[in-house]
């Protein structure tokens, strides 16, 4: 506009104009991604599902570290955190089973962030849309993982309030 036409002001005009044009806003709105809707996602007991986050680059350490390998339990909300390298996905696997995994058990499910450096344990978690994990239902079997072969997961009680499952532990 300001190539054909110029008054003191214009700026101001043309911000209201637009503010003020259904078309415009109308257009401006539909250039917006959907986002999906958010939804309540419950556990029913310790390490049912663990979230996994790197925070990063931050200063670095004395030992060189500059990222944070964040680990928390849905159910208790524990957490743990691992200075760490670099985030590429040796290290975030070796730093999730030689430590957390080692000190806490498996969980049954992980939730990250799905970035690249997540993608194998990604592969074996079943996904909510399908029911099935990634691995299934692309190679058509699960992978083996020798931990789950030599000591399968009993089935748990699942509990619908942290109350229950600590009146329970207690007793």
């Amino acid at each position: 506009m300001r190539q054909n036409f110029t008054w003191y002001g214009i700026g101001n005009d043309v911000t209201s104009h637009r503010k003020m044009c259904q078309i415009y806003n109308r257009l401006k709105s539909s250039s917006r991604k959907p986002t999906a809707p958010l939804v309540d996602y419950r556990v029913g007991n310790p390490m049912n599902r663990i979230a996994i986050y790197i925070m990063g680059p931050l200063p670095i350490t004395k030992n060189k570290n500059i990222y944070l390998l964040v680990i928390g339990d849905y159910f208790t909300r524990w957490m743990e955190i691992y200075p760490i390298l670099h985030q590429n996905a040796d290290i975030i696997a070796e730093k999730l089973v030689q430590e957390f995994i080692a000190s806490f058990g498996t969980p049954l499910e992980i939730h990250t962030d799905q970035g690249r450096n997540f993608e194998t344990a990604y592969r074996s978690s079943p996904h909510p849309a399908t029911g099935h994990t990634p691995n299934f239902m692309m190679l058509g079997r699960e992978i083996n993982i020798s931990s789950s072969i030599l000591f399968p997961f009993p089935k748990e009680k699942d509990y619908n309030i942290e109350d229950q499952y600590i009146t329970e532990i207690t007793s």
